[in-house]
């Protein structure tokens, strides 16, 4: 199909739109719906690279590269957390019995900071993305502090 300016501009925002209205703090959602949104990435970035003169295309492209990264950067510190809450909770074993019970994790104060530091650093890298990442990381982190009380900044702006 030819495509022009107008209709990569179309399908560009047609995709920002459905990532940006998508739950990223979904695992399930994102397990089944990244490999689509990386395949048509990779065709959009095909069509719209004779384009990127473009002022419609290029900015676009430009934000849905960050949009993208971001995505990537919350996951990653949100499935972290999760390991960190799933792996401590086996150290009690079945129903706190101490059956089949796992190492502990000595450090979750420095896993707790690390997470909570990075959730700042995303913020201040990229503020349009606020939104996003405050329901994915800010909610994680919020949820973390629910199992394990650790000083946050932000402890009060999430109702956890």
């Amino acid at each position: 199909m030819w495509m022009d300016a107008t209709r990569v501009a179309k399908r560009a925002s047609d995709f920002q739109s459905m990532v940006m209205a998508s739950n990223w703090q979904d695992y399930f959602l994102l397990v089944q719906e990244l490999p689509m949104w990386e395949a048509e990435l990779e065709r959009l970035e095909a069509v719209a690279e004779p384009f990127g003169h473009i002022e419609g295309v290029g900015d676009r492209m430009k934000y849905i590269s960050e949009m993208m990264d971001v995505l990537y950067q919350v996951e990653d510190v949100k499935d972290h957390l999760n390991e960190v809450m799933e792996e401590a909770g086996r150290s009690t074993g079945i129903a706190g019995t101490g059956v089949m019970s796992a190492d502990g994790v000595d450090n979750i104060e420095e896993h707790a900071q690390a997470a909570a530091k990075r959730y700042e650093e995303l913020i201040a890298e990229h503020p349009q993305f606020k939104t996003k990442i405050d329901s994915v990381l800010g909610v994680g982190l919020a949820q973390f502090r629910q199992k394990y009380h650790f000083e946050w900044d932000k402890k009060h702006e999430f109702f956890y």
